[in-house]
This record gives C-alpha cells, sequence and structure tokens, in this order.
C-alpha cells in the first residue's frame, strides 16, 4: 500500500526531520510532552530520495507517486 506520513516511534530525540539530499531541512516535526510518536506529513512532497532524521536514528527514504 502507499502512506502519505511517516510515523517514527519509540523516540530518543525530539523531533523528527526531512532534508533533501544536498542537506537542507524541508520539514520538522518536534514531539510534543507525553507523546510516544510522531507522524510527518509527506504530502507536497515532490517524487525522489529524502533523508529522515528520527531521533538519533536515519533512514533513506523515497517519494514515489
Amino acid at each position: 500500500g502507499t502512506t502519505n506520513e511517516l510515523v517514527c516511534r519509540n523516540m530518543n530525540g525530539s523531533s523528527i526531520e526531512l532534508y533533501d539530499m544536498l542537506g537542507k531541512r524541508i520539514k520538522q516535526v518536534s514531539l510534543s510532552t507525553g507523546e510516544k510518536f510522531i507522524r510527518l506529513p509527506l504530502a507536497g512532497l515532490a517524487n525522489g530520495a529524502y533523508l529522515v532524521r528520527c531521533g538519533n536514528e536515519s533512514a533513506k527514504v523515497a517519494v514515489v507517486r
């Protein structure tokens, strides 16, 4: 299936950040007090590869529509 958001669970940090492959931060969503996970909407992003930093971990993701 397809999804229009990324979900980061078991957070070690306080935010989820999305970067383009040139290192420019595109989006950032902060964790609210008491929350265990963050949802990062992907609507409006161009097709391509992005780097997601979720707390202390990072991963490469592709947006394809």
